[in-house]
């Protein structure tokens, strides 16, 4: 894994100065078995490069979007604001316009 990280650490700084919104997302259970080579780490301690580490996708989700994935509630719906909820709503918009087009095309006269 630190060949990723620190290969992804040096294509950031070969294009130009890291500005501390670039790094890496690893899940957390590998947190401890990571070694980093010392100008990763210092640059990780300056806070010009980030190693962010993550229990579950649903994390990392929430991390790169700005929002929380969400949980289902008892009746299986996302909160309207979360990831999941989004993703629930523009779902249901695109079913919405197949059924649409599947009764506009069962209202039209069959050709002869």
């Amino acid at each position: 894994m630190h060949h990723k990280i620190e290969g992804f650490y040096r294509t950031c700084r070969d294009r130009g100065e890291l500005t501390g919104a670039q790094g890496v997302v690893i899940p957390r259970a590998n947190e401890p078995n990571l070694v980093l080579r010392d100008e990763v780490a210092q640059a990780v301690a300056k806070g010009r490069f980030h190693i962010w580490s993550v229990r579950s996708i649903d994390e990392a989700a929430a991390l790169f979007l700005g929002v929380r994935a969400g949980a289902a509630n008892a009746a299986g719906n996302y909160p309207p604001t979360s990831i999941y909820g989004r993703v629930a709503a523009e779902l249901e918009r695109f079913d919405s316009i197949l059924r649409e087009a599947d009764e506009a095309s069962e209202a039209q006269p069959p050709c002869d």
